[in-house]
């Protein structure tokens, strides 16, 4: 839905009730957060694998946000370093705790909102397919001179496909002055209001997995 009813932009996609009692079930199972849950545990990261290997025999299409949503703990923990009291640093520290408490929720409202929060990715470009190094997408401050790690960014540009467009943000790559970078795009602003820069132009045919 890129409009709802009253002309205002929605930008959400609906799915079957089936897609969101699997994401409930691989998350609350462990499939995404067993390893940083356990994270001492010796032969952590080869249950979660397991748990994965198993979602991946009911459907692969919620495999990518259950994926991702544990791929993106490493990134967000490098992005933390050294900037504990930013205003970032306290929103990345919230979402990531989210992101491994094991819960699911399928409403489209704001990170604060939820128990429980699930992360997508936005990389790919239509000039580089692979070769992010010709990413277009432009990283400018918010705040003129301000463009160090932790600070906020203008993301300007278009991606030809994201990953798990409802997910609550998306890891997103973008031209830097230093060159590319990671970003974190959430879908709502921690002020709670919603990104009125995130678009979604259509939905993308996959072969096999068309809810991803």
């Amino acid at each position: 839905e890129n409009f709802d009813r009253f002309g205002q932009r929605r930008d959400a996609v609906a799915f079957h009730p089936a897609y969101h009692e699997l994401m409930e079930l691989g998350l609350s199972s462990g499939a995404a957060a067993f390893a940083w849950q356990n994270f001492r545990r010796p032969g952590a990261h080869v249950i979660r694998g397991a748990l994965m290997h198993l979602m991946y025999q009911l459907d692969q299409g919620v495999c990518c946000p259950i994926t991702m949503t544990f791929a993106a703990i490493p990134a967000l923990d490098m992005a933390m370093v050294d900037r504990s009291k930013s205003e970032t640093a306290a929103f990345l520290r919230s979402f990531r705790e989210k992101l491994t408490s094991g819960k699911y929720c399928a409403k489209d409202v704001p990170i604060s909102s939820k128990d429980g929060a699930t992360c997508g990715m936005s990389m790919t470009e239509k000039q580089g397919g692979s070769d992010v190094r010709a990413n277009m997408t432009e990283a400018k401050p918010v705040v003129p001179g301000k463009a160090a790690a932790g600070d906020a960014f203008w993301l300007v540009g278009h991606k030809w496909f994201t990953s798990a467009p409802m997910s609550d943000a998306f890891l997103t790559l973008a031209q830097s002055k230093e060159g590319v970078s990671c970003f974190v795009v959430p879908r709502w602003r921690p002020d709670g209001r919603k990104n009125a820069g995130f678009n979604v132009q259509r939905l993308k045919e996959k072969i096999g997995d068309k809810s991803n």
